[in-house]
């Protein structure tokens, strides 16, 4: 793609930029509060109405916090709690342009804002209650101040770089990232320019006096943030490198190569796609990207190194570090390397594009317009992952749906019975407005205190997600307990399960509408949900009604198909 970085940008381009940026509203906005909010969710709100300590989020995101503490004073909803992070990822595809015109031209800023615009990782982001989206719209801000500051020399481009830097620490810790790949695009610019000829050149362009002057200035702004933060954590860090027991438990086992591959292959995998399939969506931007990062270090050797260093400067060292202690990442915190990543991409449009046009040209001696092929083959791909990536998280992908689970637990608890929940102070009654207590459980005498709930009442319900990883030991205690009971577990969501019992047995018939009814109830809260149909037909199993338990088995496989 041409590079054109002189110049206002045409009238037909911001055209453009301004019907892709609709696009992402529209993304972003739709169903903004239709799911529940999850676990780091309502730990976010929890934090900022004052309902938990904020030391207790190890110091990160506090001003994203304080950002939502002000949203709170407008109301509670959950859709209005998103909305600054919708807002930030819309924000971010306008800026998304300039970056990738910057880089690659205008051809690869349209291609690279029509990407984020529909990149699932992006719009899942947009939609959650936390300060990636934000980080992201602030990385790729940070990225366009300092290459204008690198080869501007204004003030402003200096001090803004700075704040914007500053302002981010406060976001998301990971910053410390993206500084050092900020300083990678500082030195490369500065080799483009041709201002490191000789040695001494270098202290003359680092020692001068707006770089000096903006670096004392974010170190000013992250002052409080450091002493408190990240100086424990990288005490922590030299612990775990060093081969000892960390203060929350975590290093354990020998270095693992495929668990550190794993885990860079994951977060490529989720940047690009998100958690969802199909995989040859992710190959095929994989190849993409891959030829674009080949052509571009073939052809503008700078601008190659600049984006791969821009992605794998954070991603190999935590790979590494995971390697040697056997922890994992979330692929979220890597999101500022999400627009070098689509940056790459386009430029991959673009040779596949190119090699379009050759085909084309000595097949039918006719001369392609540039632009048109590399629109169309760009059009395809996005229209690619919008129908299948996007597809699957908005109508497959599931979170923990607390919101759900509260409405079915008024419902069907009734007076006199027992709701005994898995931690249920930090997750499960964010959303609960019934009457009947919930009991929290989380000790080593769980099954002494479930035995003493149900000998005091008629009905018990017993609610833990699926994934516990801690204390399984009493876990599976419970669930024999409860198994020898007769108690009926089903699915509410794939996160959770939900076990009744009761103390006093009824009649054949009264037991078995009892429980078809709970089923049933929990069917229509969540509807199109083909493991509660499967949890019937096992029901229906049990009481040896094979052909309602195949009529269900059949309704399961079929949405599990869709």
């Amino acid at each position: 793609m041409e590079s054109d970085r002189t110049g206002r940008p045409a009238i037909r381009d911001w055209a453009l930029v301004a019907v892709i940026t609709a696009v992402a509203a529209l993304l972003r906005f739709w169903l903004l509060g239709d799911k529940s909010l999850w676990g780091d969710e309502i730990n976010m709100v929890r934090f900022a109405i004052g309902e938990r300590d904020m030391a207790l989020s190890y110091g990160n995101a506090h001003g994203y916090i304080c950002l939502l503490r002000a949203i709170a004073a407008l109301g509670r909803s959950d859709a209005l709690f998103r909305a600054p992070a919708a807002v930030a990822g819309i924000a971010t595809v306008p800026l998304m342009y300039v970056m990738g015109k910057l880089v690659l031209g205008r051809g690869a800023g349209l291609v690279g804002a029509l990407l984020l615009a529909v990149s699932p990782m992006h719009i899942a982001l947009s939609q959650e209650v936390h300060g990636y989206a934000l980080f992201a719209l602030l990385s790729v801000l940070a990225f366009v101040l300092v290459w204008k500051a690198v080869t501007d020399g204004a003030w402003r481009y200096w001090t803004g770089s700075a704040l914007v830097v500053g302002v981010s620490f406060y976001i998301h810790l990971y910053t410390a990232f993206l500084v050092c790949d900020l300083l990678v695009l500082f030195f490369i610019l500065a080799l483009a320019e041709r201002r490191l000829r000789r040695p001494r050149d270098l202290a003359r362009v680092v020692l001068g006096r707006r770089p000096l002057l903006a670096t004392g200035l974010a170190l000013v702004m992250v002052a409080p943030i450091v002493w408190q933060t990240v100086w424990p954590l990288a005490l922590d860090l030299a612990r775990k490198l060093g081969g000892q027991p960390t203060l929350d438990g975590q290093f354990e086992g020998e270095p693992r190569w495929d668990f550190s591959v794993g885990l860079f292959m994951r977060i490529v995998k989720e940047l690009l796609v998100w958690k969802v399939e199909p995989q040859s969506t992710f190959l095929v931007l994989l190849v993409l990207l891959l030829i674009g990062l080949i052509v571009l270090l073939a052809r503008e050797r700078w601008k190659g190194a600049l984006l791969l260093l821009w992605i794998g400067l954070p991603i190999l060292p935590v790979a590494y570090f995971s390697w040697l202690s056997n922890l994992s990442f979330p692929s979220r915190r890597f999101v500022f390397v999400l627009p070098a990543c689509l940056l790459a991409i386009a430029g991959g449009i673009s040779s596949v594009g190119e090699a379009i046009r050759w085909i084309v040209g000595r097949a039918t001696r006719v001369k392609v317009s540039a632009w048109a092929v590399d629109l169309v083959v760009a059009g395809a791909v996005a229209t690619l992952v919008a129908s299948t990536a996007l597809h699957s998280y908005y109508h497959v992908f599931e979170k923990q749906d607390y919101r759900r689970l509260a409405r079915f637990l008024e419902e069907q608890v009734r007076p006199g019975d027992a709701v005994v929940l898995w931690k249920a102070d930090e997750l499960y009654d964010y959303y609960y407005t019934g009457t009947v207590q919930l009991t929290t459980l989380f000790d080593r005498t769980q099954v002494t205190r479930i035995a003493r709930q149900y000998e005091g009442s008629e009905r018990i319900w017993y609610v833990r997600p699926l994934s516990v990883r801690r204390r399984r030991a009493n876990l599976e205690k419970i669930e024999q307990w409860l198994e020898k009971k007769g108690a009926l577990s089903f699915r509410f969501d794939p996160y959770t399960m939900v076990s009744f019992s009761r103390r006093a047995p009824l009649s054949e018939a009264a037991e078995r509408a009892e429980r078809e009814s709970i089923l049933a109830a929990a069917i229509d809260l969540k509807p199109g949900r083909w493991y509660l149909h499967l949890d019937l037909a096992t029901e229906y199993r049990r009481q040896g009604r094979l052909g309602k338990a195949r009529r269900e088995l059949t309704i399961a496989h079929e949405l599990r198909g869709r």
